[in-house]
């Protein structure tokens, strides 16, 4: 399933009291924060008991991540409060019914980064929301002035809703240019280096080694010298 800002089951006729059958998971992912939580059905049991956990680990105040959870017409319901369409939820949990989605969106492509650190990578991701003429409000026919003018309102609107969608695809496209100018640079510097590594000459650099070796050890014999021959002073004016 794609990103969206809302999910449900199909089931129908949960409660909070369903039980559910052991050895099934229902897991969510928030695209925008990289948080991803999974819920087993060994550990909670029931309907309730799945909500609870879900509300408390990702619900308002538990972090970066708003989800709430309902029962709505005896489905699990789970809606990102938000609205910017970033969970990705997948479920094999048979009591639940199969996963749709009550607010489609296209996309949530995404690339990762990272710097080699231990830590999660970064992530760039761009939603492309629905855009078909349900979706921008395109309901109106132009058989009646009445009808004609409420069109004209709708097509403003849709050409609004359009041109916000171009922006934040090219804001994306943006990000995704610069990350993509960096990790060449970095491609680039680690040919460099390895090239510089692969390029040396072992004996010259042999020779070098053994040249400031022996330098280091002139100036420390050079300096024990000096020392003796200064205490030697210090002696004959005792």
């Amino acid at each position: 399933m794609k990103d969206t800002n809302s999910w449900a089951g199909d089931a129908g006729s949960l409660t909070t009291g369903t039980a559910l059958a052991a050895g099934h998971d229902l897991t969510i992912t928030d695209t925008k924060t990289g948080t991803q939580k999974s819920y087993s059905t060994t550990t909670y049991t029931s309907v309730g008991a799945l909500m609870t956990a879900i509300q408390d680990d990702m619900g308002t105040g538990s972090g970066d991540v708003d989800v709430q959870v309902a029962l709505v017409g005896g489905n699990l319901q789970i809606k990102d409060a938000g609205g910017d369409r970033s969970l990705y939820i997948e479920s094999n949990v048979t009591e639940l019914g199969t996963v749709t989605s009550a607010d489609v969106s296209v996309g949530g492509s995404q690339v990762f980064l990272s710097d080699g650190g231990a830590s999660i990578s970064e992530t760039i991701s761009t939603n492309i929301a629905a855009l078909s003429p349900g979706d921008l409000g395109l309901t109106n026919n132009l058989q009646t002035d009445t009808s004609a003018q409420a069109a004209l309102t709708e097509i403003t609107d849709a050409i609004k809703t359009i041109a916000a969608q171009r922006g934040e695809i090219g804001a994306g496209i943006n990000r995704l240019q610069s990350a993509t100018n960096v990790i060449n640079a970095q491609v680039q510097n680690l040919s460099a280096a390895e090239d510089g590594i692969r390029a040396a000459d072992i004996a010259q650099e042999v020779a070098n080694m053994t040249k400031f070796n022996i330098l280091n050890q002139t100036g420390i014999s050079a300096l024990a010298q000096a020392n003796q021959m200064q205490q030697g002073v210090l002696s004959l004016l005792r």
